[in-house]
């Protein structure tokens, strides 16, 4: 186990990366249970499935955590098929959070179970400035509803994963936060379609129905910023077409908001970590 604290629960890493055939992950860390430091002899090793590729992750590991442990750190290693070896570079060694003591102390507290928790890092090579990490049967985007309170207007939230929380710590991110601070202010309900496969082209073509399924709202906010992720990596051929067609469909959504007698509200590029 990582640390020898009171606190027990169940880790698994997951990382993005990009491979070859051959190519394999493994995870190495500062302590025996994370290879200390060995890739080929000692490291963890992730794997992947077509339907999850490029998301590689470990098996669960068991991890004692608690207040006053020092940070566990640790690397992902892509084993190359040729024997070859290619380390992270990018930014410092990541580091094991000592909060997950906390949710594992909370979650004991609330369904008297082991807490098993999914650490999600990003992108290999890419250390994150916040760490993501979330309970394995926590649903992403459940943070966001909220019941209106005394007849006070009702909020619509689609959205891509950004938006649902991801990336952030227990899926708290600026989009949960917002609902729960128009909830507490102003009694806001609001109902959220987003995350999984939902993205502004599915959103523009099916807005009927997704705004048919929640009470008619006063604003609907459209947060598809991961949607022009991948233009920063593209051929450039391809760049143009791509912001062409994201945008038509979002100016689509915009008018059929307005058709149906709501404020169109739109998020910035709002990442978490």
């Amino acid at each position: 186990s990582f640390y020898a604290m009171a606190d027990t629960c169940s880790v698994t890493f997951r990382v993005r990366a990009q491979t070859n055939f051959g190519d394999t992950l493994v995870l190495v860390g500062g302590s025996a249970a994370l290879g200390e430091w060995d890739p080929w002899g000692k490291g963890v090793r992730l794997s992947t499935t077509p339907e999850e590729y490029p998301i590689w992750s470990t098996a669960p590991l068991p991890c004692n955590v608690g207040a006053g442990a020092a940070p566990l750190e640790y690397k992902y290693v892509r084993l190359l098929g040729d024997g070859g070896t290619e380390w992270e570079v990018e930014g410092d060694n990541r580091a094991v959070p000592a909060a997950i003591g906390d949710e594992a102390a909370k979650y004991f507290k609330a369904k008297g179970k082991v807490l098993e928790f999914v650490v999600d890092d990003g992108d290999f090579s890419r250390v994150p400035l916040e760490c993501c990490g979330y309970p394995a049967d926590m649903k992403l985007g459940a943070a966001l509803a909220m019941k209106a309170v005394g007849g006070a207007p009702q909020l619509l939230v689609l959205g891509d994963e950004v938006a649902a929380g991801s990336g952030a710590w227990c899926f708290n991110g600026w989009g949960s936060k917002l609902t729960a601070a128009l909830n507490g202010r102003f009694g806001y309900g609001c109902v959220a379609h987003v995350g999984g496969d939902l993205d502004v082209y599915r959103a523009e073509r099916d807005f009927e129905g997704l705004a048919a399924a929640s009470p008619k709202p006063l604003v609907v906010l459209l947060a598809f910023s991961a949607g022009l992720r991948h233009v920063a990596t593209c051929p450039d051929w391809d760049r143009e077409p791509s912001c062409t067609a994201f945008v038509q469909a979002f100016e689509g959504l915009v008018g059929k908001i307005f058709e149906m007698g709501a404020y169109p509200m739109v998020a910035g590029l709002c990442p978490h970590g």
